[in-house]
This record gives C-alpha cells, sequence and structure tokens, in this order.
C-alpha cells in the first residue's frame, strides 16, 4: 500500500487523474456485483427522472469517481503544499457565525464528491473539526490513513463508543463532521430516502437534541476540471417539540432531504455501490 502511495504521488495530477479514469472503468466492467447493486440502486431512486442510458453511464462514472476518491487521498500530503490550488470553499463564515453561538457545529457530511478533501480543507482553514469515523482492522493501514486525515490538524473520534467524545467536542465549541448516509440497520431509524424506506443513523438528531449544537450540511463537488468545490449550506433547524422520538424522525427525514437534493444534481458523485436500502432481519 505504501509503494502504491508513492508510486501514485510521483505522478503529475492531471496523469493521476487519467490513471483513475482507466481504473475507475475497468473496475466498471469486471466488477460485477458491485456493478449490479449500484444499477438497481440509481434506478430505484432515480429511475422516473432518468432513462436507463443515462443511469448506466451515472454509474459507470460512479466507479471512476470512486477511484479518483483514493488517488487524491494519497495524494494529499502532495496537494496541502497548495491546496487552494485544488479545492475551493464557498460561504466558509456560515460555521464560523454557528460557532459564535457556543454550542458546537456537527457538519452533516455524506459520501458525495470527496468527502476526505473536504476534511482537509475544513481544518486549513482553521475550523476546530473533528470527524467521526470506523477504524479499519489493519492497524498499521489505519495508522498512515489517519497521519494523512492529521495533515491541517482533523482529530479523528473512533466511531466505536464515539457519543461521550461527541458530546464533548461540542461541548467544547468545536465542530464535528458526522457521515449520515449509510445503511444504519436496526440502530437507525426508518425515514424515506428518495421515496424508500432507508434505515439511516440517527446520531446526529440525538447529538443536535441533546447538546443544541446546529447542524450544517456541507458538500464537496467534483468539478469539471478535476478541482473541488465546497459548499456550505446555511443550518438545518432542529424540531423540537416535547415528542423525543418523532423529533429524531422527523430531524432525520430533513437530513435525507437535504442529502436528495444534491445527489440529483450530480448523480454519478454519491456512492450506490453501497446496500442502502436494505431491511434489517429483525423486520424481514
Amino acid at each position: 500500500m505504501r509503494l502504491c502511495c508513492v508510486l501514485v504521488n510521483l505522478l503529475p495530477y492531471k496523469t493521476a487523474q487519467k490513471s483513475g479514469h482507466f481504473i475507475g472503468n475497468c473496475l466498471y466492467l469486471i466488477y460485477y456485483p458491485r456493478r449490479k447493486v449500484a444499477l438497481e440502486n440509481m434506478r430505484n431512486a432515480l429511475g422516473g427522472e432518468l432513462s436507463d442510458k443515462e443511469i448506466t453511464r451515472f454509474v459507470r462514472k460512479s466507479f471512476i469517481h470512486l477511484i479518483l476518491i483514493f488517488i487524491e487521498f494519497i495524494r494529499i500530503p502532495k496537494m496541502v503544499k497548495n491546496f487552494s490550488r485544488y479545492v475551493t470553499i464557498d460561504r466558509k463564515e456560515i460555521v464560523w457565525d454557528c460557532l459564535s453561538h457556543g454550542k458546537g457545529v456537527i457538519l452533516l457530511i455524506s459520501h458525495y464528491g470527496n468527502w476526505e478533501l473536504m476534511a482537509v480543507m475544513a481544518g486549513l482553514i482553521g475550523y476546530p473539526i473533528c470527524a467521526v469515523g470506523r477504524a479499519l482492522k489493519n492497524r498499521y493501514l489505519y495508522n498512515y490513513i489517519e497521519k494523512i486525515r492529521g495533515y491541517t490538524g482533523l482529530v479523528s473520534i473512533p466511531k466505536k463508543g464515539a457519543a461521550r467524545d461527541v458530546i464533548k467536542a461540542l461541548k467544547n465549541n468545536k465542530v464535528v463532521a458526522i457521515l449520515f448516509d449509510q445503511y444504519a440497520g436496526s440502530a437507525g431509524v426508518p425515514v424515506k430516502l428518495f421515496g424508500r424506506t432507508a434505515w439511516t443513523t440517527d446520531a446526529v438528531a440525538q447529538f443536535a437534541a441533546r447538546t443544541g449544537a446546529v447542524v450544517v450540511p456541507a458538500y464537496n463537488t467534483r468539478q469539471a476540471d478535476g478541482t473541488h468545490r465546497i459548499y456550505v449550506e446555511d443550518p438545518i433547524p432542529t424540531i423540537n417539540t416535547g415528542n423525543r422520538k418523532e423529533d429524531i424522525m422527523q430531524n432525520t427525514a430533513l437530513y435525507n432531504e437535504n442529502l436528495e437534493k444534491w445527489i440529483r444534481k450530480h448523480p454519478e458523485q454519491w456512492l450506490w455501490l453501497h446496500k442502502r436500502w436494505k431491511t434489517p432481519r429483525k423486520y424481514q
């Protein structure tokens, strides 16, 4: 893995991206199980809006996009020397404004665009940023990944047992990035995503309700020239009627609605390979 990283970093940026396009196309052709999942997911979500030809094209592009994320991630140590050449950010003042309330900010992020570059940029512009993530089984590989993520000050919070550290960070008025868009199983709540029930983590809504932290969505979109633009959205107001269970459901549904809007803009930049709409075994 380290040798692979060295080789990729030796390539010029444009050459590395072209290599990513080639590898992504090959992966699309040979990785039939995940290609089938991606095609089925997109047909079920956007079949009424896109033709089958468009869906096939977007799924192929999603495989390319996934490889480019990997290539760009391992080039972060090289890119960070002139990061603004590759990544720009719109409306960064929104997070600073929300931090002025003193209750922390939950950065609502998803597997859309290159979320890894977004975390690096957040640290680069000075956000006191933490991110919740699942540790890899390979300790050596995970340590290397953590080192790259920490180049600009990002502090990682292991997903297992994260609640205490997240609450502590928010009470200390920090920014905590939480990926919320993967299948959460029976630990999540059943809310709609593209009109279908998607078991979604309720962690964001729970933390917002418990701490008063502001929930701010942010998305990083890959541009036609290979650069990236991060867009920070207005905060999503937290519904608080006093009915805790119903509030959690409604708030989580709002997060999914926000994500839908962005996926429709660039379908190829979301992680369609994931079995997002599974039903937990206990409810089958």
